[in-house]
């Protein structure tokens, strides 16, 4: 990661064709007061020099981003000031005296020699107003305060009008070199501890250059804090920090411009965490190439265009991703920051545009199967169900941990198996909250697009069953089997099998569809019988079904099928007892698949087009919910 981050800060130095000066580093290491927008408007506390310097009063003025380099900000320490006399706002009574005048004065006191001496001059005297009107300045910035809108966040700056130009700190020659000298400074020093990591002859870890002088502390990333001796190389010896992450000045720099361009082009929101899309090419040329592509990923346009509408945000920026040319690899970093550090969740490396391809390709199979773009959920009217990532991100935020999600996201990217029954541990329990009313969308909804991933993972070949005879594609491509096309009830639901054989390969898994299917066809009775009401339902546990529920739930649902009528449905009892009678004692699903595969049946009734009709009158209610 650091290297690819690295590889496109130096490109980014030499597009633009940068030098080691100071106005060139000024855009290097001035950062954006405006803070993604959050703080939109400055205050101004003018001056005026007539000759000498007098304070003239506050101003409010619309943050403009072409004066970034004129604001020149950079956080400092937290209890300390920034790098200019530039700073957000917070409370006017701390942050005029602690942050804008104190490094007016820290300016002042510096002693740069007889070539900085006017300079230095102008600089005291603008503390000695700004000091002088410390409590008129902090009055009139809390008026401004008090009055703002809620929504409203201020920065604050000095400025200084000189011969009719109102100059900020960046404008001032001695501002603008102290503040490169310490923003340099911050590479390798820290006032805590008074620690100085240079080494004049060191080996940089990204260039792996030896014999040139390294910064300790160059890294713009976090990965480890100095106040805990157990992070530091050689063990508990402070000393040893400049052998933790040791880097020369330029690769300093070109990190520091790559973390720029990432924050500011390709970082983005997915799967409610922030998102690094990091190119790594063997040249510039490919390099422009690939930052040209994925900075059409910021422009809302371009995912308009795509035709895959049940594909949401996060899984369009993947795809549209593996449409880059090969020659080009991509590391997607998931990250969080939180108090100043860096924490990496989840970092993919290498994955190949074709690797991408390949998934959303799997992906676009299952959704314009009929199956699925035109899933009957009646007996007259069909519903496009939407396949996408959200469901995998959906059934595991409710663990509490990001860990799980992305770990299962990076192998379906890295094409590494994922265990069947870990992930059926989480489907299965939301399965169940979705049956009892619990869940965010409803049960028939839910079991559907389950079996949709799931197929989608199993057509990839990534579900790892732990047992032989799950390698069959699952091939769902038609929505309805019609009597009018078999000979029989059984031989109809025996092509549902064969097309859908990854998943039903065992007579035990095709008897538990059938359960559910018994199941619902009863509820559907008693829905027409009882006013809507389903008592059966009581009887299948909240669906928390073990192998010993299950010839009780067949047994009971044979007998109020008799009690409606003796000749009701006996052709799928006959199928489902042929299906017992095939399993023996080789009862191979656990409890997981027990509620899932009844979950089914139940749902996919819509799927076989039968048209029971018992005495001339339909026999169910056809209100199942969708």
């Amino acid at each position: 990661m650091i290297n690819s981050i690295t590889q496109i800060g130096k490109f980014q130095w030499e597009t633009l064709n940068y030098r080691d000066c100071e106005e060139d580093l000024l855009k290097v290491f001035a950062e954006d007061p405006s803070d993604k927008g959050r703080y939109q408007q400055a205050i101004i506390i003018q001056m005026e020099n007539i000759g000498e310097i007098h304070y003239i009063g506050v101003r409010v003025r619309e943050y403009d981003s072409r004066d970034i380099y004129r604001y020149m900000y950079k956080p400092g320490s937290p209890n300390g000031c920034d790098l200019s006399p530039t700073a957000k706002l917070t409370n006017p009574e701390k942050t005029i005296p602690n942050k804008i005048i104190k490094r007016v004065g820290e300016v002042a006191q510096s002693n740069l020699g007889k070539s900085f001496d006017e300079q230095t001059a102008l600089v005291n005297s603008m503390l000695i107003v700004l000091e002088g009107n410390q409590e008129l300045i902090i009055k009139d910035i809390e008026q401004i305060h008090k009055n703002k809108d809620k929504d409203v966040n201020f920065f604050v700056t000095i400025s200084l009008i000189d011969d009719g130009e109102e100059l900020f700190p960046g404008d001032i020659p001695i501002f603008q070199y102290i503040f490169i000298q310490d923003s340099l400074r911050g590479l390798y020093y820290r006032t805590t501890g008074n620690m100085d990591t240079r080494v004049e002859s060191g080996a940089c870890s990204v260039c792996q250059q030896t014999g040139i002088e390294t910064y300790g502390f160059a890294s713009p990333f976090s990965f480890y804090t100095i106040d805990k001796p157990g992070y530091i190389s050689g063990g508990f010896y402070k000393d040893m920090v400049s052998y933790n992450y040791p880097v020369c000045k330029s690769c300093s720099i070109w990190l520091l411009m790559g973390k720029k361009y990432l924050e500011e082009n390709l970082t983005f929101n997915a799967f409610g965490k922030s998102l690094y899309i990091i190119p790594k090419t063997f040249n510039n040329k490919l390099l422009s190439r690939a930052l040209g592509y994925l900075s059409r990923l910021n422009d809302t346009e371009t995912f308009t265009q795509f035709r895959e509408h049940y594909l949401e945000k996060e899984d369009r920026l993947f795809k549209y991703t593996g449409d880059m040319e090969e020659g080009c690899t991509f590391n997607f970093v998931f990250f969080r920051e939180k108090n100043s550090s860096f924490r990496i969740l989840l970092d993919l490396n290498d994955v190949l545009p074709s690797r991408l391809n390949t998934v959303f390709r799997a992906l676009d199979d299952i959704n314009i199967a009929d199956f699925f773009s035109k899933f009957p959920i009646s007996s007259q009217s069909e519903l496009s169900i939407k396949i996408n990532f959200s469901w995998l991100n959906g059934i595991l935020e409710n663990v509490g941990s990001d860990r799980y999600f992305l770990e299962l996201f990076g192998s379906i990217i890295s094409d590494k198996k994922i265990d069947y029954h870990f992930l059926m541990k989480f489907v299965s329990q939301e399965l169940i909250n979705t049956f009892n009313g619990n869940g965010k969308i409803s049960f028939k909804l839910y079991t559907i697009i389950s079996y949709g991933f799931l197929t989608f993972l199993h057509n990839l070949d990534l579900l790892n069953y732990n047992r032989k005879g799950e390698g069959s594609m699952n091939q769902p491509s038609r929505n309805v089997y019609d009597i009018l096309e078999y000979k029989s009830r059984k031989d109809a639901f025996e092509a549902f099998f064969n097309d859908h054989k990854g998943f039903f390969d065992k007579p035990e898994k095709k008897a538990m569809f059938m359960i559910g299917y018994l199941t619902q066809k009863l509820l559907n009775i008693q829905m027409g019988k009882y006013d809507g009401n389903t008592p059966f339902q009581s009887r299948l546990k909240g669906l928390k079904l073990s192998k010993r529920d299950i010839s009780r739930l067949y047994h009971e649902i044979t007998s109020k099928l008799d009690e409606y009528g003796n000749n009701i449905y006996k052709q799928e009892r006959g199928i489902c007892a042929e299906y017992f009678v095939q399993t023996a004692e080789k009862w191979d699903i656990l409890n997981e698949d027990i509620s899932f595969f009844i979950a089914l049946g139940m749902n996919m009734t819509h799927c076989f087009n039968f048209k029971e009709i018992e005495n001339g009158e339909n026999i169910e209610k056809d209100k199942e919910k969708v």
